[in-house]
């Protein structure tokens, strides 16, 4: 799917839907059944390689448009393993990433590849359906001039030849668009009725919705036809909840924001971009964002607003930076010209092939009495020639035996001089984060009891004491048995982190509260361990150096992030004489966020306590 815009409005462009090869996860990801297809790759290929099950799942994703997914699974094959078939699967995949990422001079890149690997495996409706994808990006590449009609015309051919439904579907929608004038009404209705005659052959509810997109853009853009064009946009708004394409009201609502605009409500027009702007969209973010804030600039600059105005511009204007049209144009003119100079290499190729056949005729009859005065002389040499080449060739194996099991050698020891670092890490990072923070908070207790041994309170500080040590002796033992966080695993962040707040409260001395919104759901396992751990260590030096009487931990979660919020009344720090060799504990917590992709923040004065925070992405 690709956004075009035209006099302000929006649609979408070059969806393809192709069955290569009708398998069954073809058709449920054709279906949007995702989790029968998640259920067919976990059972159909359990015993394939991890390579395959890495494609399935890549395709998996794709299809859901999630992106970061799709990469992971992509970066996680080996891709010179790969019969050419699957190295096909594996480059489209990629394009098709790219181009979902709006990267589209890497997407032009990897669609050549696979269309090469497509074509020499026999897959030719694959290799078709990526003609379609090539001229579909490059025709909307913004500032782009090259002449694409030669891969809508090996389409169409291939298409029409072979009777390709889902491509003749792809087929009759650009020919509609090519025809979107005034005067060519009847053409244009004869292909989208076209369109939808062949999706009725194999119904897809998403390509219903395409075609009835181009329909209200014809008639509200080009006829001024806005109520038909309302009655199309609200016909898929109302669709969408008896199917699972929940990204086309994004368009849908954009669409009709144009409609009231042409009607003089730029108010309707800017109510209809806001819900655009909350609908769900996972491909195109960057040029579907990059247009719909210029429309609300716009809007809003008509109307008087230009704080609005200006807010929403520098949102475009960053959007419109982060795709950096002109170095994708760049990169995109260089493919193109190595790909002309191959064409024309192998065009010069067959000219001088047919010449050279000319000569070889004229001097063949020649060159055959030649051959024959010698070819006696000639089969005794070559009989000798073999038994040298026997021999070297023996040598030569020998050689790469010996060279292959020398690598292993060495392989197998990097391997393991590997693995024996990371435990040690692992073991030193557990020790640090967790037994250490138990302990500190145990000395706390014991440092309490030295200076307040006549106190009423003294059995219950010896109780959470003995608590504390129970937990550190719990922690060795989890240690040795190579185990996550009981709490963890079981129960979750929220309350692993309340039970720590607990433990490493004291009665008339440091009080930790633990305040949460939105937290209502858990979070990935490893991401949760990872983020207890951190406000372990963040907790631990509180304790140990802040001398602090009271400590405040919020989570909170805002749809996909998380933010974490830890602040104290103790001495504080100046952060200029903090260094990474001084402050190994914060130095490894930052590099831990960064490596969640989230960000770490300290604001800290001396005698007026810290605050930490930390925004992670979930």
């Amino acid at each position: 799917m690709k956004l075009l815009v035209s006099i302000g409005f929006f649609f979408v462009f070059g969806i393809q839907f192709g069955f290569a090869q009708q398998t069954k996860l073809d058709t449920l990801l054709y279906n949007n059944e995702f989790k029968a297809a998640r259920t067919h790759i976990n059972t159909a290929f359990c015993d394939s390689t991890s390579q395959i099950v890495n494609l399935k799942f890549a395709k998996f994703y794709n299809a859901k448009k999630v992106l970061d997914s799709t990469y992971y699974h992509l970066l996680s094959i080996d891709s010179t393993s790969l019969s050419e078939k699957n190295k096909g699967d594996y480059y489209f995949l990629l394009a098709e990433s790219y181009k979902l990422d709006d990267e589209i001079d890497f997407a032009f890149k990897h669609y050549e590849t696979a269309k090469k690997y497509f074509q020499k495996t026999g897959f030719y409706k694959k290799e078709n359906e990526i003609n379609y994808s090539i001229y579909s990006i490059l025709v909307a590449q913004e500032n782009f001039d090259y002449d694409v009609d030669e891969f809508l015309e090996i389409f169409e051919k291939q298409a029409e030849n072979n009777q390709w439904n889902d491509q003749l579907v792809d087929l009759n929608l650009e020919k509609a668009v090519l025809n979107f004038a005034p005067q060519f009404r009847d053409s244009v209705e004869y292909y989208l009725d076209k369109a939808r005659n062949y999706n009725s052959k194999q119904f897809n509810p998403l390509i219903e919705n395409e075609i009835d997109i181009y329909q209200g853009v014809y008639y509200a853009e080009i006829l001024q036809e806005t109520d038909t064009a309302k009655y199309f946009y609200n016909k898929i708004i109302d669709d969408i909840s008896d199917n699972k394409n929940k990204e086309y009201l994004f368009y849908a609502y954009v669409n009709m924001a144009s409609v009231h605009r042409y009607e003089g409500n730029i108010d309707k027009a800017i109510e209809y971009l806001k819900l655009a702007e909350v609908a769900k969209m996972n491909a195109y973010q960057k040029s579907n964002y990059k247009l719909l804030y210029e429309l609300l600039a716009n809007d809003f600059a008509e109307l008087g607003q230009l704080d609005s105005a200006l807010f929403y511009m520098k949102k475009h204007i960053a959007y419109r930076d982060s795709l950096n049209i002109d170095k994708q144009n760049v990169s995109l003119t260089k493919y193109q010209a190595e790909r002309k100079e191959k064409q024309n290499i192998l065009l010069q190729t067959e000219v001088e092939k047919k010449q050279q056949q000319k000569t070889n005729v004229i001097y063949g009859s020649a060159f055959l009495l030649s051959v024959s005065i010698i070819i006696g002389f000639l089969v005794f040499k070559n009989t000798k020639r073999k038994q040298f080449i026997a021999i070297q060739e023996k040598e030569i194996e020998n050689q790469r035996i010996e060279n292959i099991l020398n690598e292993q050698e060495l392989n197998t020891i990097d391997a393991m001089i590997s693995g024996q670092e990371k435990e040690r890490q692992r073991i030193a990072s557990d020790l640090h984060d967790n037994i250490g923070a138990t302990l500190s908070a145990a000395k706390l207790h014991f440092d309490y009891l030295t200076s307040n041994s006549s106190t009423a309170n003294s059995k219950e500080i010896l109780e959470k004491t003995k608590t504390l040590l129970n937990d550190a002796y719990q922690e060795v033992r989890s240690m040795a048995h190579l185990k996550n966080s009981g709490v963890i695993a079981k129960e979750g962040l929220l309350p692993a982190v309340k039970k720590l707040a607990k433990n490493a409260s004291v009665k008339n001395g440091l009080q930790i509260q633990v305040n949460d919104f939105g937290l209502n759901t858990r979070l990935e396992n490893t991401l949760e361990i990872s983020l207890f751990r951190i406000i372990q260590e963040l907790i631990t030096n509180v304790i140990k150096h802040a001398n602090a009487t009271k400590a405040d931990i919020s989570l909170t979660q805002l749809k996909e992030n998380l933010n974490i919020i830890i602040e104290d009344n103790g001495e504080g720090f100046d952060l200029a004489e903090v260094d990474s060799e001084n402050s190994l504990g914060l130095y490894n917590i930052e590099k831990r966020i960064e490596h969640l992709e989230g960000t770490f923040e300290i604001d800290s004065k001396i005698g007026k306590g810290t605050t930490i925070i930390i925004e992670i992405k979930i």
